[in-house]
């Protein structure tokens, strides 16, 4: 894989979110969302950045020793869609082969990859499920879930796709 991409057979760029924004499991072609801003590296920094370097390596709702957490500090207590996508931000630049932050690296558009995440946010009821997830895996909070959406495919970008498929079981479980 990472010869195809040097070769220029695989272009990595900000239309396709990258494995490590999802959960560990099968990858559905049909789901797109299942999973989706729910992977290992990206909670795990996410938990690092807000409630230390302790918690990203304890288990969900773990809170960090030591100094006062950026939570604890400025008293947040949920997780933002916008959080999220600054974090896939950063742990994309570390995977990167970038030795410098930069918001560009190629065919990759920082600004549009952070854009695209919070575009799939745009369906209230991923949002709900997504953050009641973060909320119960970073600060403890009673994870309340419904049972998990399915869908079908249809377009180029990929957070299109998973709206038009969020879009579509909402309208079939309606």
């Amino acid at each position: 894989f990472c010869k195809k991409i040097l070769c220029g057979d695989v272009r990595v760029d900000h239309t396709t979110f990258p494995s490590f924004v999802y959960a560990d499991g099968p990858y559905s072609e049909d789901n797109q969302a299942q999973g989706l801003f729910r992977g290992e590296p990206l909670t795990n920094a996410y938990c690092g950045v807000f409630q230390g370097a302790t918690a990203a390596r304890g288990p969900p709702g773990s809170n960090g020793s030591g100094r006062g957490s950026i939570s604890r500090i400025y008293g947040i207590s949920s997780v933002r869609p916008e959080s999220i996508a600054y974090i896939a931000c950063i742990v994309r630049y570390v995977l990167s082969n970038s030795p410098i932050w930069e918001p560009n690296n190629g065919a990759f558009k920082g600004e549009e990859f952070y854009k695209r995440i919070l575009k799939v946010f745009q369906n209230e009821t991923f949002a709900k499920e997504t953050l009641a997830f973060w909320d119960w895996y970073v600060y403890s909070s009673p994870l309340l879930m419904p049972a998990p959406t399915t869908a079908t495919a249809g377009a180029q970008d990929q957070a299109d796709v998973i709206l038009q498929q969020l879009a579509q079981a909402s309208t079939s479980t309606s």
